[in-house]
């Protein structure tokens, strides 16, 4: 393998549609932004910090490695964040314009989660399981739960926290 690939840290191929992150294992941020593909090859392999995959029309996420701190993956057609427990050390989740419309249980398992933005997305309950997330202080769901506004407020409430 080509010694520059080897040490290559951080790689942006925004707008590049042949990107391939085969034997790049020394990679910590990716950024594929608006690039028109509906899915990512699995980058469980590689020890990943940074994924922003944003604006891609992603259907689906790649199976991530557990050391991911950062993950933007807004505007997208995803419907669900399977696996999303398994990130036991991110930090940052930016989910919105997407169709989420749950998370799944495992989310408790976030325990390093300190921001997480859901706005605009499709949720039919407003996910509790987030009271759990001892490390969070920035949360973003402004038009995320449709018409459960008053589940959301009062949700807000026991946290001590307010919306506008």
């Amino acid at each position: 393998m080509n010694h520059f690939i080897e040490k290559l840290k951080s790689l942006s191929s925004e707008r590049n549609d042949e990107t391939n992150y085969d034997d790049i294992e020394s990679l910590k941020r990716i950024n594929c932004s608006k690039i028109p593909f509906t899915s990512i090859p699995n980058l469980i392999s590689i020890n990943l910090l940074v994924l922003n995959c944003s604006h891609c029309f992603l259907d689906a996420l790649p199976i991530l490695n557990p050391c991911l701190k950062k993950l933007y993956c807004q505007h997208n057609n995803l419907s669900e964040l399977p696996q999303l427990g398994r990130l036991i050390c991110l930090e940052k989740l930016c989910c919105q314009n997407n169709k989420i419309t749950h998370f799944s249980d495992d989310i408790v398992g976030l325990q390093a989660l300190e921001s997480i933005d859901i706005r605009n997305n499709n949720f039919t309950v407003f996910p509790t399981e987030i009271r759990e997330l001892k490390s969070l202080s920035c949360l973003h769901c402004q038009n995320s739960c449709g018409k459960n506004n008053r589940q959301l407020s009062q949700f807000l409430k026991k946290l001590n926290m307010t919306w506008h």
